[in-house]
């Protein structure tokens, strides 16, 4: 009766919405206050927020942008074998709150300056990197650290835990981008565009995968915290 039709409407008002919010964040659309981020030219610039971040009770996040340094258009192999002689690094993304970030340039950066990640990396705050052992390779073959410690989640790994079905939000999301077959708003940004764009372009789209990567890995964890104390209360 009535009850079901009002149970229907407030359903469907809301799959309309999520369909609206999904489909501004797949096309790039999304306010960019949505995100505070900021961008440092080199690591020496950025002192004040690695200190704070070695200093960060955590959990925190972390994606790595690199480009091949050796040829134009940029080859497929260079940016997913970090020990290719080509492979380098622009820069690293970092984000300490789900809204908040920086992205730290490396290009070109010194010994000493790449000193500074040391301490950030080593630090016992639980870490969460966009792509997993990628980024921790990455950050350790450019020289930024020996290691990568308390590696505690894992943004392609959480995205595939957490969009398997069982999870609205994220399965609505995959099934966006799957009818939309549009061109997304990362579509052309190849290694080639993240060695020569804008340190601007660069940090706003790193900090964005940083800060997803985050969130991504609150929720799956929390929902993971929830299940495992109703199996034990309950």
């Amino acid at each position: 009766g009535v009850v079901d039709d009002a149970a229907r409407s407030a359903a469907r008002d809301k799959f309309m919405s999520d369909v609206r919010r999904m489909v501004d964040r797949v096309l790039g659309r999304e306010p960019e206050d949505t995100i505070r981020w900021h961008a440092f030219e080199t690591p020496g610039a950025a002192t004040e927020v690695l200190a704070r971040l070695a200093a960060h009770p955590g959990p925190w996040a972390f994606d790595i942008e690199t480009y091949d340094a050796g040829a134009f258009p940029s080859r497929k192999d260079v940016a997913t074998d970090t020990c290719h002689p080509d492979f380098r690094v622009r820069g690293v993304a970092f984000a300490w709150a789900e809204d908040e970030g920086a992205f730290v340039q490396t290009a070109g950066a010194l010994a000493g300056d790449l000193a500074l990640f040391v301490p950030v990396f080593e630090s016992p705050a639980p870490k969460n990197a966009f792509n997993g052992h990628f980024d921790e390779e990455g950050v350790i073959a450019a020289g930024m650290t020996p290691e990568v410690r308390n590696r505690a989640g894992d943004g392609m790994l959480a995205m595939v835990a957490a969009g398997d079905g069982a999870h609205e939000s994220l399965s609505l999301e995959k099934a966006v981008i799957d009818i939309l077959h549009e061109r997304q708003y990362w579509s052309g940004f190849d290694k080639s565009t993240m060695r020569d764009a804008p340190l601007e372009v660069v940090a706003r789209g790193a900090v964005l995968d940083a800060c997803y990567t985050l969130r991504l890995c609150n929720t799956l964890h929390a929902k993971m915290q929830s299940e495992v104390l109703e199996e034990r209360y309950l």
